[in-house]
């Protein structure tokens, strides 16, 4: 969740942008004069020369200047009669760009959309096109933090499905962009963070392959093991989930060993393939209350020879030995051993006491990255 100070600054960051980075722009195509400006050594946007006050150009210096002074429903107003004048005007996508950066700073966050999103459908090419999807991640960001759309003046309404829409348009406006990949990384973190463990886990599989050397990486990697895991519900259904986990451990071992001991990679390996013998031992029973032994004991011996190591594995041997299909002495492999060092033995635990454990790592490392 994000903190009202870091709401704040991106409020600062779009004021200043409005008063900095959109008083440069300067498409070549323009009819009027632009203002012309120099930065100077300290910082500050010094006026070389200003457009005509009568002049299309002339009047947006005028909205900007509004913007710039935190004048917002004047800059509006100014960008409305403006539309209206100068239709189809080479200039029109900077002007909806001030009037969506007006109402964003008015924290009117869905209506500048239209305006942001009237840049990104109709004006591709303008230079507006990256600066509005940039105001739109902004947006979005706000939205997946938890903001709320405001209906009928009071804002109560949840706009998750709106950051989610935002984040994968910035993704196909803007592939292989930076921006692209931060939408990405955000979309997957919005998924994870809702608990959608399953869209999450494809969302940060997308994030790995589309951007192999991004910075993030082993975090995210972290991420999708976890949300693989927390797909699994028990030996009882599917454990796909557990198989991606455990592919996904090997990988983070071998590419980030500091990371993966952070978060237990080896006693998560060990329950994962608990679950997997446990889920075993379920297919077993299913056939013996069938009346079918002969899958039933293939499935044990199976069990028995594969997760050799486990307690799902003694237990199937005792059941292979009530029932005469197997000596009466206990295999060396099968003797009784340590249980894996991770708390509850249940194949629940996959889900609840070992991945929280790894998320209280995985959150306490993020802790100590932060500035």
């Amino acid at each position: 969740m994000r903190t009202r100070n870091q709401r704040s600054g991106d409020g600062r960051w779009i004021a200043a942008a409005a008063a900095g980075l959109m008083l440069c722009i300067s498409p070549a195509h323009s009819l009027g004069r632009q203002v012309e400006r120099s930065l100077t050594e300290a910082g500050t946007w010094s006026i070389l020369e200003e457009p005509e006050l009568n002049t299309p150009a002339g009047k947006l210096h005028l909205a900007r200047q509004a913007l710039a002074q935190q004048r917002y429903g004047d800059a509006r107003r100014r960008i409305d009669a403006w539309l209206k004048e100068h239709k189809a005007d080479p200039l029109e996508p900077e002007a909806y760009l001030i009037r969506g950066d007006s109402l964003y700073l008015q924290k009117e966050y869905y209506k500048s959309l239209y305006d942001y999103e009237m840049v990104c459908r109709m004006y591709p090419g303008s230079e507006a096109f990256m600066i509005a999807l940039e105001r739109e991640f902004e947006v979005a960001k706000l939205f997946s933090s938890g903001v709320r759309r405001k209906v009928m003046g009071v804002r109560w309404m949840r706009a998750w499905e709106e950051a989610e829409e935002l984040f994968i348009r910035i993704q196909e406006r803007a592939p292989g962009s930076k921006l692209a990949e931060r939408a990405a990384r955000a979309l997957a973190d919005h998924y994870y963070d809702r608990r959608r463990m399953e869209l999450a886990s494809t969302m940060y599989d997308i994030y790995l392959k589309n951007h192999p050397k991004a910075a993030d990486t082993s975090d995210a990697m972290q991420r999708l093991v976890f949300s693989h895991l927390a797909t699994f519900k028990g030996p009882a259904f599917d454990v796909s989930g557990l198989e991606e986990a455990s592919g996904w451990l090997n990988v983070l071992t071998t590419r980030y060993p500091a990371e993966a001991q952070q978060i237990r990679a080896e006693a998560l390996q060990q329950r994962i393939e608990e679950a997997r013998a446990e889920k075993m031992l379920v297919d077993a029973d299913f056939y013996l209350r069938r009346k079918d032994e002969v899958s039933a004991k293939f499935m044990l011996e199976r069990l028995i020879r594969r997760h050799s190591s486990t307690l799902a594995a003694q237990r199937a041997y005792r059941a292979m030995k009530q029932r005469g299909w197997v000596s009466d002495e206990v295999p060396e492999e099968l003797r009784e051993h340590e249980p894996p060092p991770l708390g509850a033995r249940s194949p629940e635990a996959i889900t609840d006491e070992s991945v929280a454990g790894g998320l209280e790592a995985l959150n306490a490392s993020e802790a100590t990255r932060q500035p």
